[in-house]
């Protein structure tokens, strides 16, 4: 065999290689982006979120940071897809939302508010990750490489291959995307029939640390809440509903914000935000920031709790998720410019009912 005819041979194979690579990870939809009925995991990467926004047709979009990401456990079934990424910027929310209401099938945005998105110059983590905005435009070079031609990928079209040869665990969700109030009741359950964790010295520094980096020095620009409300318009100029959500605090983010003396400026931005349009307010002083059970860290509830507070805001209620399931469907409040002077003042009462009540109030 000549040289020639041995290189041709070598390219003609190593092309009909990456050929069946591709078939596989686009057929199998491991990172579910491709519409191939594939259930993908429940929390997309920062990486493959630009592409299922692109690439998908969903109805209800949800966008944010960590807290919807992690918190809010959808992944993208049913027409829902959390577009959540951690250390989110309202600029990356915005380039998510300028694509996702080209698809006309767009019916509802869920826009998780989080307060320490409005700090002055706030970059999250959009330096690490600058190439979203080629993601959205299906940028080949990226597309290619991270979507069909990729190792890891092949590995996970061979896992889920796997999975469909053996007994596949109950899935969790309704055909709505959303989990069944039973399948909520039974995770909640669970989780309030652990001991409480106990913070050791140790523990609570750590957890001080990690909820004090977010409001050291905290102070909002007006011009982030103008971004806020130029997503807002531009989703509502194409006939989208839009829903805002200021996501839960912890007792731990609580404590960091009376340390900092900060209070009163989140409450200035409460009234703030209250003007940009209405939203539904689930933070500050109620019974769910003080139930560590319910908390994965400082920052993030757990899922199931995500997917409560999802069901309310959409308007599915949480009547069989149970006591604890109900009282948390309660707690988001709706607030506009009408009510925002009394929604203040509650939490300045709940608030001065924890603190005569000392450090052990947290």
């Amino acid at each position: 065999m000549n040289y020639q005819r041995r290189l041709r041979l070598m390219v003609l194979y190593t092309a009909l290689l990456l050929a069946a690579v591709a078939a596989i990870n686009w057929r199998v939809d491991p990172l579910g982006i491709w519409g191939n009925g594939v259930r993908p995991d429940e929390t997309l990467s920062r990486e493959v979120v630009p592409y299922a926004v692109a690439l998908g047709r969903p109805t209800t979009l949800l966008v944010g940071n960590s807290r919807i990401a992690w918190s809010m456990y959808v992944g993208a079934r049913g027409g829902l897809l959390n577009a959540g990424l951690p250390g989110a910027t309202l600029d990356e929310m915005a380039a998510l939302v300028e694509r996702a209401v080209e698809n006309p099938g767009l019916r509802r945005l869920l826009i998780g508010a989080d307060l320490t998105l409005f700090r002055p110059g706030h970059r999250g983590f959009a330096e690490r990750y600058d190439a979203l905005p080629r993601r959205l435009r299906l940028d080949p070079l990226l597309l290619l490489p991270e979507t069909l031609l990729n190792e890891r990928v092949l590995d996970r079209s061979r896992k889920a291959l796997q999975q469909r040869w053996k007994a596949a665990p109950p899935d969790p969700a309704e055909a709505s995307g959303l989990w069944s109030a039973a399948h909520i009741r039974s995770e909640i359950e669970r989780l309030m029939q652990l001991p409480t964790p106990r913070e050791n010295p140790l523990r609570r520094e750590a957890n001080r640390r990690m909820a004090a980096g977010s409001y050291l020095r905290f102070a909002y620009a007006r011009d982030q809440l103008d971004k806020l409300r130029a997503l807002i318009e531009n989703a509502e100029r194409r006939g989208v509903e839009v829903l805002v959500l200021v996501p839960t605090q912890s007792a731990a983010e609580l404590r960091a914000l009376e340390q900092e003396g900060a209070w009163p400026t989140l409450q200035a931005l409460r009234r703030e935000l209250a003007g940009v349009h209405p939203y539904y307010d689930a933070a500050g002083y109620n019974f769910l920031a003080f139930e560590r059970r319910l908390f994965i860290d400082p920052l993030h509830l757990w899922p199931v709790v995500g997917q409560v507070l999802l069901r309310s805001l959409l308007g599915t209620g949480c009547a069989d998720c149970g006591e604890v399931g109900a009282r948390i469907a309660a707690l988001p409040a709706r607030i506009d410019a009408g009510n925002i002077d009394a929604h203040l003042a509650a939490q300045e009462r709940r608030r001065a009912r924890r603190l005569e009540r000392g450090a052990g109030a947290y």
